[in-house]
Parts: structure tokens; sequence; C-alpha cells
């Protein structure tokens, strides 16, 4: 009997311990894909190889810049039937308009004028790369930018121009610009949807869904409202008349639901690492780079995109205000040299004010320590080649399902055996009481007629 208790206090032990060990490998597991912004923040502004934090009383050099986009003002991405506009885009939708090109080009003439000092005066190829989603409206939105940052300095028969490339790819194959497909983040999207938050975000305006369904004699809902609000933000940027019973009411509700509904789609855990992530993964990389080689002649990155690329790249950063960013807003990765040690200062650009705002990193001062940037993001990094494994829909987020179900099932197969050798032990006890009893009893006197072996089994 001792054996067979030693053998259940053994398994009670190994119980406790799969457990708690499964309660710690969920934990960690799901940290490291909660996508939440930087990861292990450290309040120290030196680097972890302990060089000195920035000095504001000495000077520095800007040695790479690197800038994110949106580009300008288009037309709407949809039309409906009942809205009598249309006609008014040439183009067609999803266009961009000439005030869109014009936001670029005076744009570039800022950056032009910001960063004189550290670009060169002529456009250099061995200097410049840019980069742009295979859309009409950011190519476009590039070649504007670029004839207001490097306008021409030679002759040239037609006007002041300045032929700049800009590359891009298939969107169906682009993951640098997290627009290539992607299982995982779909799937990670959809659950998402059944979440308390999207859950109370669909019945917050279900009241206006239903009022436009009836106003516009069209289905309204979660998916194409978004879509609505804004065509009719498209339309007011140009001054266009709204239809007579869109209220101011209704139109500011529209204008909510449709910041709304922008932040949920990237508020999904785990979607920082796989949108976001590749273009973190690409700054960093050629920062680093530049760190490494002092002979490189690479002054500047830049990436035209979409508001979605300025949301995910914020997310990835941890500084994303969870408002739809206005066209031409940017990110800008400065990196600067200061006594052999390389800095990173963020800005981001909404065009509300006259300057950027400077943007610290979470565990960092506002001109981070190169290594430290870099370790304080690690998990949000994700490169463009590593993106398309991640995108299986088996790599993060069941992960945890792949890692910690085993170990629950260990455990429950653990209680399992612990119960069966309890449920013996308490039967042997039963049945050698039992018989203990009846031989005492015997001893004492026989049993009489009347009398029933159950009964007495009942009372032990």
């Amino acid at each position: 009997m001792k054996e067979l208790w030693t053998m259940i206090k053994t398994c009670q032990q190994s119980v406790l311990f799969v457990l708690l060990l499964g309660a710690a490998t969920l934990s960690t597991t799901e940290s490291a894909f909660a996508g939440s912004g930087a990861r292990n923040p450290r309040t120290s502004d030196t680097d972890k190889n302990g060089r000195s934090a920035f000095k504001r009383d000495k000077p520095s050099n800007l040695v790479l810049l690197q800038m994110l986009f949106r580009h300008g003002d288009r037309s709407p991405m949809h039309f409906f039937p009942w809205d009598k506009h249309q006609s008014f885009w040439p183009q067609g939708p999803a266009q961009l308009t000439q005030i869109g090109m014009q936001q670029a080009y005076h744009y570039g003439k800022e950056l032009r004028q910001k960063y004189n000092n550290f670009l060169s005066k002529d456009y250099n190829r061995s200097e410049v790369e840019v980069q742009s989603t295979d859309k009409d409206r950011t190519l476009m939105t590039a070649q504007c930018l670029l004839a207001g940052l490097f306008p021409a300095n030679f002759t040239w028969p037609l006007s002041p121009w300045q032929p700049i490339p800009v590359h891009t790819q298939l969107n169906s194959q682009n993951h640098l610009f997290a627009h290539a497909p992607c299982p995982e983040l779909d799937l990670l999207n959809k659950q998402y949807e059944s979440s308390e938050p999207s859950m109370k975000f669909t019945s917050k305006y279900q009241p206006v869904y239903n009022k436009m369904s009836n106003l516009t004699h069209t289905e309204v809902n979660r998916d194409n409202a978004g879509q609505i609000a804004d065509m009719l933000f498209c339309e007011s940027q140009h001054n266009l008349s709204r239809p007579q019973w869109m209220t101011d009411d209704m139109f500011h509700q529209l204008m909510s639901l449709r910041d709304e509904k922008y932040t949920l789609h990237f508020k999904a855990a785990g979607t920082p690492r796989l949108s976001g992530g590749p273009m973190l993964a690409e700054m960093i990389k050629n920062m680093e780079e530049r760190a490494k080689d002092p002979a490189s002649t690479k002054k500047v990155f830049l990436f035209s995109a979409h508001d979605s690329n300025i949301a995910m790249l914020g997310r990835a950063l941890g500084i994303f205000n969870n408002l739809q960013p206005p066209y031409v807003t940017s990110i800008t990765l400065e990196l600067h040299q200061q006594e052999g040690n390389f800095f990173v200062t963020t800005l981001f650009n909404n065009h509300t004010t006259g300057a950027p705002f400077k943007e610290n990193i979470t565990g960092c001062a506002t001109a981070c320590p190169l290594q430290q940037f870099h370790d304080l993001l690690r998990g949000n990094m994700l490169s463009a080649a590593d993106r398309p494994a991640a995108c299986t829909v088996a790599e993060s987020s069941h992960a945890v399902t792949k890692t910690v179900l085993p170990i629950l099932a260990v455990a429950l197969i653990v209680v399992v055996v612990v119960f069966l050798l309890y449920r013996l032990k308490r039967t042997r006890q039963t049945a050698h009481g039992r018989e203990s009893n009846f031989q005492y009893r015997q001893l004492l006197q026989p049993l009489s007629d009347s009398e029933d072996d159950d009964d007495h089994i009942d009372e032990l």
C-alpha cells in the first residue's frame, strides 16, 4: 500500500509540474505574438553595449533618410448608383487627382528645403532608391514628390522635370508592403470580428446601417458602410454637394464609423508583425548596413504606399494614433551619427501642424541608439523573404495550439491515471474493511437469517 501511495503522490506532483509548465509556455507564446509594440522595453537611453546616449549639446550628422508616405488626394474607391457625381471623376475610381499631384509635389519641395544640406543638388542614382506599390495613385504620387524633391538643373526642352525611376512589383507578390496574400493575417482579422470590441462596433452603428438602407434603397451593412463614407469624404474634399437626405449629423456619424472601422482592422493580436513587420525589418536592415559601411553612398530610401501601410508600420513601431492617416502622411526614420555611435529619430507627419511630430519608441529616448531600437522592436520585425512562411496558417496563431495542447493532453492523461489509481485504492480499502468486519462478527456471534450483508456494507 505504501508503494501505491508513493505512486499517487508522484503522479500528483507530475500533474502540478505539467500544468505549471503549460501555463508558462502559454504565457510566453502569447507574449511573442501579442504584437502590441516594443518588446522588453528598457527605460535606459543607452544601448545594450553601454554606449553613450545622444548628446544634445554635441553636433551630429544625418547619414540616412528613410520615409514611408501615403499617396495624395484620390477619387472614391467605389461608386454607388444613387450618387450623382460619378462623372466628376474622369479617370474613374481610386485615381490620383490634380489636388493629389499638387500635394505630393509640394511635399517634395518641403523635403528639399528641410534636407537641402543633406541631399545632393542633383539626383544621383547611387544615393536614392524609390519603391512603390503597384497602384497608379502611388506610382504617380512618387513621381510628383520626386519632381519637387529633385528639380531638374539642366536644359530640358519641355519643363524643369527630372525623370527618376520608381521600382515596383505585382501586389500579389509584394510582401514588403504586405500586399501579397497572407492566410494567417486573414484568419487573425476574421477571428477578431467576433471579439467584443468588434461586436460593439457593429451594434453601435446598426441604426446607421438601417437608416442608410432606407434612404438609399440599397442594403447598407458593416462591409460597405465604410465605402459609402469614403465616397462622401472624397466628394467633400472637392466641395461637391451631398445628397439631400445626408444631414450634418449623419455625415459626422459616417466619418466616425470610417475611423473606428479602420482602427479595428489593425487591432487583431499578431497583425503588426505580419503587416508592418516587413517594412520595419527593411528599414532597420538599411540603417544597420549603413552603420557598418561608412563608405556607402546610399542616402535616401523612399516608399510610396497607402494609409494602411502607414497604420501597419505605425503599429509595428508602437506609435499609431488609431486615426486614418490623411493624404501624404509620412513616417520618417532618420539615422544620425554622433561620436561613432548611431541614433534613430522617428518622425510622424500628418500635415496638421507646421512640423512633424517626434515620436518616442517605448523604452527609448527620442534619439534612440540603433542597437536598442533594434532590440526593442525585434518582436515585430519580419523580413519580406520570411513573410510567405509566416503567413501559413500554422505558423503564428496556431503555434500556441501546437505547443500547449500536447502539454495539456499529457496533463489530462496523468489526471485520469491518478483518478483511476485513487478509485482502485478506495475499492480495495472497502473490500478489505468488509472482509475484516465480517470475520470479526463471526467471532462474536453467527449472523441471523434476517440480516443482509448489503446493509452492513452500506454502514461501513
